[in-house]
């Protein structure tokens, strides 16, 4: 099996209206992500799709220096999956939710330029998985998420006043999925699913913000 990366690009673009990080200030910014991938396997000079995934998000966010250190606030925005399941007859999973996360996070100043900002979050998404079932047929299903986690290795880099450089390369989070009405048997029924993970190479999200 080969897997095949055609374009990942997973990044935040935050934009922040403060006058320092000092009590009282206010962070107005927001996320954008979009990745897109591909697997594929190989045999004998002949190449077969197995597996295509496409993710989009965006989620604007306000927060609030309660001390020097720490900022506390929410973002509110929309995501959109789509994912291959059947390769034959081109078949697809979409997923629609909306998306509420507060969170918090905590600088420490390394130096002049660099400072160490892990979050603790909670992300709540509602919205609905559309399957096709066949060509002509699609099946709609109600969807929820429950995640609270920390980006423990967040690092951001300062080099000017106003402009931060910042990477996200590690996640401790509690995921809970429920999907609903899930069309297998009579009567239909609820998939809940549960995790707790901790990732590194799959979760790198750069940051730009802005401050002034």
């Amino acid at each position: 099996m080969k897997k095949q990366l055609f374009l990942l690009l997973a990044f935040v673009m935050t934009g922040a209206v403060a006058m320092a990080q000092n009590a009282g200030v206010w962070m107005v910014g927001g996320t954008f992500g979009i990745s897109t991938s591909k697997t594929s396997y190989a045999y004998e000079n002949v190449t077969q799709v197995r597996d295509k995934q496409t993710d989009f998000n965006i989620i604007p966010s306000i927060h609030y220096f309660v001390t020097d250190e720490i900022a506390v606030g929410a973002g509110i925005g929309y995501e959109f999956g789509k994912s291959l399941t059947d390769v034959e007859d081109n078949l697809y999973d979409r997923t629609n939710v909306m998306v509420f996360r507060p969170s918090m996070y905590y600088y420490v100043k390394l130096s002049d330029k660099f400072y160490y900002n892990p979050e603790l979050y909670i992300g709540l998404k509602f919205g609905n998985v559309k399957s096709d079932l066949d060509k002509n047929t699609t099946y709609k299903r109600g969807y929820n998420r429950f995640e609270v986690g920390v980006n423990v290795l967040n690092f951001e880099f300062r080099p000017t006043e106003h402009v931060g450089l910042g990477i996200t390369c590690g996640n401790i989070a509690y995921v809970n999925d429920k999907l609903k009405d899930v069309p297998t048997g009579n009567p239909k029924y609820d998939i809940k699913t549960s995790e707790f993970r901790f990732r590194l190479q799959d979760s790198f999200a750069f940051t730009f913000r802005y401050l002034f």
